[in-house]
């Protein structure tokens, strides 16, 4: 994935908020626990969830290890 498709989208880290097609910061989920409202979170339809928590493979989602680290510029 070019990293230039995710610069050019809005994002959330709030799932109250979130809107269609925007990256969502899933800082709830860690490494070993998963974020209960990922359901909710995927029928708002995200371009893309980055998260520490291994889902099964899904184009939606974009695993990142330490993601409270992780910085867009």
């Amino acid at each position: 994935m070019l990293i230039d498709s995710l610069i050019k989208k809005s994002f959330s880290y709030d799932s109250r908020l979130l809107k269609k097609n925007e990256l969502f910061f899933d800082f709830v989920s860690s490494q070993k626990k998963k974020n209960p409202f990922i359901d909710e979170i995927l029928k708002k339809k995200p371009y893309k969830i980055i998260t520490e928590y291994p889902f099964k493979k899904n184009n939606k989602f974009i695993l990142k290890k330490k993601l409270r680290f992780f910085i867009i510029i």
